[in-house]
């Protein structure tokens, strides 16, 4: 459903991620799963939303092979984020209405306002 422009906008989720070294996480993994349950929680995110990935990386000046963890979340977006959004929607929309009104307008002159 389109959102009207004059009524207040719903915030929607966002994903967000929280980096982590292996080499921070693997010596105490259980304490490690708390503390990142924390951290989405106080960034307002959902943890139930949390997915897991694991990321190898090398260094171009080193021979060692790195890896870490990129935790995954979804949380509500921000005061900025929302005005930010629904700013660039208007703005799409009101392009959009002058690009077709132009090309009404072409058509027009083109064939006339010729009706069925």
């Amino acid at each position: 459903m389109k959102e009207d422009m004059n009524s207040d906008p719903q915030r929607t989720m966002k994903y967000d991620s929280i980096p982590i070294s292996t080499d921070r996480i693997l010596p105490d993994f259980a304490k490690s799963l708390e503390d990142i349950t924390k951290k989405i929680v106080e960034m307002g995110g959902s943890p139930e939303s949390a997915s897991v990935e694991i990321e190898k990386y090398f260094l171009e000046w080193d021979q060692n092979e790195y890896s870490r963890l990129i935790v995954s979340y979804k949380r509500p977006e921000t005061d900025l984020e929302l005005t930010q959004r629904v700013e660039s929607e208007r703005s799409y929309t009101e392009q959009a209405e002058v690009r077709d009104r132009a090309e009404y307008e072409r058509l027009s002159k083109k064939f006339g306002k010729q009706r069925p």
